[in-house]
């Protein structure tokens, strides 16, 4: 009886240690987690050259999410944002327009740098792997999502936020836009931010 019972307290005693060592490694695992700020998350611009957000500190960026393949909202949109672009042409040192597709697996960076340059050269484009992608989007309250279903000559398509996203010189988020964009919208917010005039 004695042996049953000091049997059954080793058991309990062997239990006891292995939870506390897989809770200890599990909190280990999950800390080596490292969550970096938006303006550092990995990307790859359309040369193929690793890039942050980060690396355009200093300036105003107006920031949008899309996909090469987009029937509408992206083509209509760059084309708006190559006009509002000419009418700010006195503050182009301090502005930045950057455009980041959500679809990595067939916007490589020689496509996006012919999509992209099509509508302006002076725009970046950039893109990343679905998980820095999924984090700047969350980060600056964007979405996008796969429709694998939906039948069209493309492939999928890809559902898509159609807001423009104004981030200040320190990267920080600081305007939504959302559409429609009406002409003269960008400019007079641009202007507004940097105290300027045309």
């Amino acid at each position: 009886m004695k042996s049953a019972s000091n049997l059954i307290l080793l058991l309990v005693v062997i239990a006891a240690v292995a939870g506390v060592y897989f809770q200890q490694r599990y909190e280990t695992e999950t800390t080596l987690v490292v969550k970096v700020p938006h303006q550092q998350i990995p990307l790859v611009d359309k040369n193929s050259n690793p890039v942050t957000l980060g690396d355009l500190a200093g300036k105003w960026v107006i920031a949008f999410f899309g996909y090469r393949s987009c029937p509408d909202v992206c083509p209509m949109t760059l084309s708006y944002l190559n006009r509002e672009w000419a009418e700010l042409s006195r503050y182009h040192d301090q502005l930045a327009v950057v455009y980041v597709s959500v679809d990595p697996k067939r916007d490589i960076p020689p496509r996006l740098k012919e999509y992209v340059d099509h509508f302006n050269p002076d725009f970046h484009a950039w893109t990343g792997d679905e998980q820095d992608l999924q984090a700047l989007t969350k980060a600056l309250g964007a979405y996008y999502s796969y429709d694998q279903e939906s039948g069209s000559e493309l492939g999928y398509l890809v559902e898509h936020s159609a807001s423009l996203f104004l981030l200040n010189p320190k990267g920080e988020l600081q305007l939504k836009l959302r559409p429609p964009h009406s002409k003269g919208l960008v400019v007079r917010t641009v202007l507004q931010q940097l105290g300027g005039q045309i």
